[in-house]
């Protein structure tokens, strides 16, 4: 976990915390905001960490939904049960008016929309690295090119000055023409 990540999620936590002061005491106001935030943590990571690279990225679709739909259900209605034990251990006597499955249907909506953030931006991050590491491929194939058009011309800078001396030795000093062939014969087959 980064150290914004940290901070982002601390931050949501305390905001989370202070709407649920409007209704619930202090320490149930956290305890239902941690619940809350740490339901979505749960959902985010699991989901950016485990079902992305394990099932989605290896093709695995059909495994991936039912995966990701096991865990958003299974969270909400962990929070259900934790809402329900709550209301019946704390506040006995008042009447719920809520059914446990609009809770559940309550919990569930956020929770898959979480989880549909989680996977857009996930894709969305894994398409700009993949664009990242697609410009510096290219970027690093033109600088191949580059440096191989460069080794190119040298032999041929090379090749053009031997020739200049080759014929001003030819009518000078033909036997000095003849070592420059030689040696312009020899470099060629290196070259080559």
């Amino acid at each position: 976990l980064s150290q914004l990540q940290l901070v982002t999620w601390l931050f949501i936590l305390m905001i989370t915390i202070f709407s649920y002061l409007q209704s619930a005491e202090p320490l149930w106001a956290f305890i239902f905001g941690f619940v809350n935030i740490f339901s979505y943590f749960l959902i985010i990571n699991v989901n950016v960490y485990c079902l992305i690279p394990w099932l989605y990225r290896r093709n695995h679709k059909l495994l991936y939904v039912a995966s990701a739909l096991v865990l958003v259900f299974a969270i909400c209605l962990a929070r259900a049960e934790f809402r329900s034990y709550y209301y019946a251990t704390f506040y006995p006597k008042e009447k719920i008016v809520d059914t446990y499955f609009e809770v559940f249907v309550v919990l569930f909506i956020p929770s898959l929309c979480i989880y549909i953030i989680s996977f857009i931006l996930r894709v969305a991050l894994d398409y700009f690295v993949l664009h990242r590491e697609q410009e510096s491929l290219k970027q690093y194939s033109a600088e191949i090119e580059l440096k191989l058009l460069k080794a190119q011309v040298q032999p041929h800078f090379l090749f053009n000055t031997l020739n200049n001396i080759y014929y001003v030795a030819q009518q000078q000093s033909p036997e000095t023409a003849a070592l420059l062939s030689k040696l312009s014969n020899i470099m060629r087959y290196f070259v080559d």
